[in-house]
Parts: structure tokens; sequence; C-alpha cells
């Protein structure tokens, strides 16, 4: 009777477990087909200068922003229009959030790292429109693109 009992206990762990595990699976497809449907919904691109150029002309009411630090900035200059906001600042991705999800963002670095991570997060964010300058001011330079100081 003894071991009828602890089959019985071994077999129901084994079935909830088997229901724990089916739940988790369940819990993780719906967080994919969320996240998704969020990232269906945005158009994000990794733009080469000249096609972040002419996506900008297209696009007047857009939101432009050179995250790098106010020494890089001074270094080079910016792109005409530019807001900007240092990527190391503590409240950075407080105001990259406070932004226009409706709007389209377009975004450069130095490189394309930190603009890269900052796309992501706009994207996730559920932000319509997300635009990276591939490369940065580093290939925007490289190819004489205008910049003001």
């Amino acid at each position: 009777m003894r071991t009828i009992i602890l089959i019985v206990l071994w077999m129901s762990l084994g079935l909830a477990c088997t229901s724990t595990s089916k739940k988790n699976e369940a819990d993780k497809v719906k967080q994919a087909t969320e996240s998704t449907s969020t990232a269906a919904s945005t158009i994000s691109e990794v733009l080469a200068p000249q096609a972040f150029v002419d996506k900008l002309k297209e696009k007047p009411e857009a939101q432009l922003l050179d995250i790098r630090t106010s020494e890089e900035l001074a270094e080079t200059g910016k792109i005409e229009g530019a807001l900007h906001m240092d990527f190391y600042a503590n409240d950075f991705k407080t105001k990259l959030l406070e932004l226009n999800k409706e709007q389209a963002v377009f975004v450069y670095c130095r490189s394309g790292g930190r603009s890269g991570k900052s796309a992501k997060m706009l994207k996730n964010a559920g932000f319509k429109e997300v635009y990276d300058l591939e490369g940065g001011m580093t290939k925007w330079t490289k190819e004489s693109k205008p910049v003001v100081k």
C-alpha cells in the first residue's frame, strides 16, 4: 500500500512539473509574440550616410539626435538641426523616452554602437520609425557630409 501511495505522489509531481513547464512555454511564446508585434509595427533601419540624408529630407518633422558626449561634439561638430543627448548621462533613457513616438527618430553617435543600442531602446518602447546612421559621425565625415560647429 505504501508503495502505491509513493507511486501516485511521484506521478502527480511529474504531472505538476509538466503542466508548469507547459505554462512557462506558453508564457514565453506569448512574450515573443507581443515583442514581435511591437517590432512589426516599428520601422527600424540602419542607413548609410546618403540614405540617412535622403530619408531625413522625406521627414521634415523628424527628431534628429546626436547622442555623443559633449567632447565628441566639440571635436567634429554635428549634423545641422540635431538635438544633443549624451548617451552616458544619468537621465539619457528618461529623455529619450520623452520624445514623440509618432514622429520619426534619426539617431547617430561616433561609430554606430551607442546609436544601435538607442535605436533598439526606441524600437522596444514602441516608437513608430527609427533610423540609425551606419558608421556614425566617423563614416559621415569620411564621406564629406556637412557638419555645423
